[in-house]
């Protein structure tokens, strides 16, 4: 890990920033800063556009003069799922194996599109608590490329309630701390009791609400964003003063129901010590009086805590860049493994370590060396043996090119088959007994319809007597055309002047004798004796 690193925590509105430079066991803020997120670069804590975002970053680092290669992300997104499951006691590899083997079962999600890390939270002598979370990898993604944008290394990806974690569970004292970090986008309120993170409670409403009031009664841009921001956390109560404060009233009113919540879960029996308030939108005027009138309790910032007091030498912003700051400590990491080929960080280097390493793997060659000569023999004489039946499996490859191509022509042939097969129909006789009906049927016939099918003919039929039709039945059993006739009962319609008499017939086709192969006669020749 690099001496100095840039912490960044990239929101919807605001991005902070802080360099960090470790001192002995300790790290030092030698910088920090916040400006206004490009329009569309983050969202919900994902990174849309990493080369605007980028970009942006370069220049506001070049512009404060800081040098560095190294850099570490915290990610605050409702888009990372995080779950606290408690485990049997077990070594950290053996606690990793399992979260891999089981991080299906903690999450309804495709698992597969997910990076997926741990930290361990408290252990007792029956079982470890511990924190899963797991991040899309398209987030990663994001936060990759934008570390790629700014010409910097990517350390590791943090959660942001990691993040706090780290920095919050030193805090001595058993009794439960209740700590609301306000954003912009959001509010998160994290309860940690003897320096066990107890419950986590995102919520996507932050202090955005008071700020874009006030720039709207002052018509100020989105790029005075910070401006307001920094305004809004040090002067009076602005002009709109009445929407302003429905505005705090709301906010204090999502904290209520978070304590609400914690209050109805396993840990109701525990009560809340004190509030401590933290993050980019904690100092806005009337917050504070606000969350401790409607809660009922203590509220302090973050900075008035006394165990913090010398945490990095930076008290002042501490409220603000806390998950800057605890990205830097003991971060989780979702960086896929590529990604640390590619940038030299997927093997470890130095001293003890290394040389032990090269050690282990000396030994473990040996062995591998003895092992493979007593079973060399065995192997060259397979070996060989492969060889002689790969050399006929290619001798006799053309017959099993000649098979594919007679059943290829087999199939073709039953389809063509298929095809002649449907193409035929009774139909072809058709024209014979159409031929038939203009040769032999007497003049005075009249057909009123006609309904032809592959079977036969149905004609609808009127002529002038009973005569004409007995003539036109006696002409149709002639037919060759025609193998049945059936009439329907025949009606006469009309007075004694002019008369029809109508009917129905219906003709068949002959049906094709189907061909049969004879079986050859038997004959016994004659044995003649010489």
């Amino acid at each position: 890990m690099a001496t100095k690193v840039v912490s960044i925590e990239a929101g919807k509105r605001i991005c902070k920033i802080c360099v960090t430079e470790k001192k002995g066991k300790s790290y030092a803020v030698t910088d920090s800063f916040i400006f206004s997120t490009p329009d569309g670069t983050v969202i919900d804590g994902a990174i849309m556009d990493p080369i605007v975002l980028g970009e942006k970053v370069k220049v506001e680092l070049r512009n404060r003069g800081i040098a560095a290669t190294n850099c570490v992300f915290s990610v605050n997104s409702s888009k990372v799922a995080s779950r606290d499951v408690d485990l049997p006691v077990a070594k950290d590899d053996q606690i990793k194996s399992v979260v891999a083997t089981n991080a299906g079962e903690y999450f309804p999600v495709d698992i597969s599109k997910y990076a997926v890390s741990h930290s361990v939270i408290s252990r007792t002598k029956t079982d470890s608590h511990v924190l899963v979370v797991a991040v899309p990898q398209l987030v990663v993604e994001g936060y990759t490329n934008l570390a790629e944008v700014t010409g910097l290394v990517c350390e590791s990806i943090d959660f942001s309630v990691n993040s706090q974690y780290q920095v919050l569970k030193g805090v001595p004292g058993e009794d439960v701390t209740m700590y609301v970090n306000i954003d912009p986008d959001s509010t998160m309120v994290t309860f940690i009791g003897g320096g066990e993170l107890l419950l986590q409670r995102s919520i996507m409403t932050g202090g955005d609400e008071m700020i874009c009031s006030y720039m709207a009664a002052k018509g100020m841009e989105n790029e005075e964003y910070v401006n307001a921001l920094e305004t809004l956390s040090t002067d009076e109560l602005p002009d709109n003063s009445r929407n302003y404060d429905d505005s705090l009233g709301r906010v204090a009113g999502v904290i209520t129901r978070a304590l609400d919540f914690f209050h109805t879960s396993k840990h109701a029996d525990k009560e809340i010590g004190k509030v401590v308030l933290m993050g980019s939108c904690c100092h806005l005027n009337g917050l504070k009086n606000k969350v401790a009138e409607t809660l009922g309790k203590e509220v302090l910032y973050l900075e008035e805590v006394p165990e913090l007091a010398g945490l990095a030498n930076s008290t002042n912003g501490i409220s603000v860049y806390i998950n800057c700051l605890g990205a830097r400590l003991a971060p989780l990491s979702f960086l896929p493994k590529d990604y640390l080929d590619r940038t030299g960080q997927g093997k470890k280097k130095g001293g003890i370590t290394e040389i032990y390493g090269f050690v282990v793997l000396g030994a473990a060659l040996l062995i591998a060396i003895v092992l493979c000569a007593t079973q060399l023999i065995p192997y060259l004489s397979n070996k060989k043996e492969l060889k002689s039946v790969e050399a006929g499996i290619v001798e006799y490859q053309h017959a099993e090119d000649e098979y594919k191509a007679y059943v290829t022509y087999t199939k073709g042939d039953e389809a063509l088959q298929g095809f002649v097969d449907k193409s035929v129909n009774y139909n072809a006789e058709l024209l014979d007994f159409l031929l038939e009906l203009e040769a032999k049927m007497p003049s005075s016939i009249v057909f009123l319809s006609a309904n032809c099918d592959a079977e036969g003919v149905n004609l609808n039929v009127t002529v002038p007597d009973f005569a004409e039709a007995a003539v036109t039945l006696r002409q149709l059993r002639s037919f060759d055309s025609i193998d049945v006739l059936s009439v329907s009962p025949m009606t006469k319609s009309g007075d004694s002047g002019a008369t029809l008499v109508s009917f129905t017939l219906s003709c068949r086709y002959p049906k094709p004798v189907e061909e049969t192969t004879a079986a050859p006669e038997e004959t016994t020749a004659a044995t003649e004796e010489v």
